[in-house]
């Protein structure tokens, strides 16, 4: 909701320049983290005000930050990102896990 608690992500009305809404992947009970701390981390990361600062800057507001699922080993795999944005920056997808989930 609104307040200043600090652990939900950035408000639109005091950033406009910030993401409208956040997704993290849904998985069973037993993965850890579950889907709530990954959807905190994502909210920690639309706060950090460095992010904030960048976005603001460039007048950038996306629409959604989501996570993405932990395909290809890092470091190995020839194909393995860490993050990768959608149709421009309608939509920003982020790794979060590692590959041994």
């Amino acid at each position: 909701g609104s307040g200043g608690g600090g652990d939900g992500p950035p408000s639109t009305a005091t950033h406009p320049h910030t993401f409208a809404s956040y997704r993290a992947l849904p998985v069973p009970d037993f993965i850890s983290p579950p889907t709530a701390a990954a959807l905190r981390l994502l909210h920690k990361l639309a706060s950090d005000p460095g992010i904030l600062g960048v976005m603001a800057k460039h007048k950038w507001s996306v629409p959604l930050l989501a996570e993405m699922p932990p395909e290809g080993k890092v470091g190995v795999s020839e194909s393995c990102v860490l993050g990768y944005n959608v149709n421009a920056g309608q939509e920003i997808h982020l790794r979060l896990r590692t590959d041994d989930l």
